[in-house]
This record gives C-alpha cells, structure tokens and sequence, in this order.
C-alpha cells in the first residue's frame, strides 16, 4: 500500500496538477480515517460466519470493486481543480475502504 501512496503523490502533483500540501492533507485525512474504519472493518469481520471462513467472504467481496478503484486511481479526468482535489479523495479513501479487509487478514 505504501508503495502505491508514494507513485500517487507523484501522479497527483506532476501528472494530475493538485498542490502538494493538497495532497499531504488527502494522505494525512486517509490515514485518520483509516484508524477509525480499521477498528470497525475488526468488528464486522470477527462477526462475520460463514462457511469459508471470517475474511475470505471479504476479501472475494472487495477483490472487483479495488481493481476498478485501483484503476481509476491513477486516471486523469479533465475536471476543474477543486474537481480533480474531489476525485483523488474519493478515489484515495475508497481504496483504503477496499484494501482494509485484505491488510486485516494478513495481521491476523
């Protein structure tokens, strides 16, 4: 995942044009926001009862919806700058969402 954040600072200022500080704070926000989704993707997962296991069912789940996030993740639509600030936290804190249950079974 760090390795994708790093080439995704470089697309977002060079190749997308979205101020550096701009996307420090998408990183920073993400970040906070991902401590809090954490704790509650533990919660749902160790709820979770199924034939194939606790995380599985979440990882077969989230598997199509990263790969088109991952996807548009390193797309240039031609929006406005506030437009394209819009899309790489969307796009940004969605893979985050998306990725949580696959980190989550490799810590476990």
């Amino acid at each position: 995942m760090e390795g994708v954040a790093t080439f995704l600072f470089i697309f977002y200022t060079d190749v997308f044009g979205i101020n550096p500080a701009a996307v420090g704070l998408l990183f920073l926000i993400a970040r906070f926001g991902d401590g809090i989704t954490d704790v509650i993707m533990g919660i749902i997962c160790d709820r979770t009862n199924s034939r194939y296991g606790k995380f599985r069912p979440w990882i077969l789940w989230t598997a199509l919806p990263l790969g088109i996030v991952l996807s548009l993740l390193f797309t240039s639509p031609d929006l406005s700058l506030m437009g394209k600030v819009i899309y790489a936290y969307t796009m940004y804190i969605l893979l985050h969402l998306f990725t949580q249950p696959i980190i989550f079974h490799m810590v476990h």
